[in-house]
């Protein structure tokens, strides 16, 4: 879903980008749902926080029609966007220093607390969900 709000973009292309990352650069990247699945299950995130992620990402799209993403900015959206619902729905979140460890090696806690920021910055801070929109989106 992510690779469908967000299409790469491509040597030519012009326009917007933001979730911009060297991290494609760094090394071969692992399998995206292979890093999803890591991700979800040593985090051990529930279905709730999993859809409040992806409408988070809906909403990004949303806010940002024009943008596009560039290679391997899916893996910073999927982790800042579960990093920043799992934060708005649990008071015993966990801290920067736990996504740093389940990103595989893929960021840095400078990064992870960048990505975060920039998140939210891009929601215009919006996080939270009526309940006639929760019930529209689920």
């Amino acid at each position: 879903m992510i690779e469908e709000l967000f299409p790469c973009v491509t040597e030519g292309d012009v326009g917007s980008s933001f979730a911009n990352s060297d991290i494609a650069t760094n090394g071969p990247l692992p399998n995206f749902e292979e890093f999803l699945k890591h991700i979800c299950c040593r985090t051990r995130t529930q279905l709730t926080c999993m859809s409040l992620a992806l409408l988070y990402l809906t909403r990004l799209r949303a806010n940002h029609p024009r943008s596009r993403g560039s290679p391997g900015s899916s893996y910073r959206l999927a982790l800042s966007s579960l990093c920043v619902a799992t934060k708005y729905l649990y008071d015993d979140a966990y801290h920067t220093c736990s996504w740093v460890q389940v990103s595989m090696g893929l960021f840095t806690q400078r990064e992870v607390n960048q990505m975060e920021m920039e998140f939210m910055y891009f929601l215009h801070y919006q996080l939270g969900v009526t309940s006639t929109e929760w019930n529209q989106w689920i």
